[in-house]
């Protein structure tokens, strides 16, 4: 942690909210999650150990008891899932195209429980409806 004179108010409340967020653990909350769970890391993220968060959030949605939890670590992305060569910030300019499997992983995990969700308390027919819809809406995502 840099030092800071003591006086200097604003470089003194910079450092307490770094303090802050770098001490945060959210492993707590993620002990208390029921609800579907898709969370997705990029292997290069230089703000997120990707690893290690992945085998953390995995114990803890299980201690949860979240039935459906998914945790992925894409690799070669970075923070923001774009395929990156280091993972650092100066190359993010370059940068263009998202990892493989990012876009297609998200939509059809999402399509599987909405449509299914559906399904189940409906029709056949409207079943079918609701897959055309997901279908549609996602056209050109990937």
């Amino acid at each position: 942690m840099p030092r800071v004179n003591p006086a200097d108010n604003a470089a003194v409340a910079f450092l307490d909210k770094l303090r802050s967020e770098w001490e945060y653990d959210p492993i707590p909350r993620w002990r208390k999650v029921r609800a579907p769970v898709y969370v997705m890391l990029g292997e290069l993220d230089r703000s997120v150990p990707s690893a290690e968060t992945a085998t953390m959030l995995r114990a803890a949605l299980a201690e949860a008891g979240t039935k459906d939890a998914t945790v992925r670590v894409f690799k070669g992305g970075n923070h923001g899932l774009l395929l990156a060569r280091s993972g650092y910030d100066r190359e993010t300019k370059s940068l263009g195209w998202y990892v493989p499997g990012f876009q297609d992983g998200l939509v059809s995990w999402i399509k599987q429980r909405v449509c299914s969700s559906k399904q189940r308390r409906a029709t056949t027919k409207f079943s079918q409806t609701c897959t055309r819809e997901v279908l549609a809406a996602t056209e050109g995502t990937s």
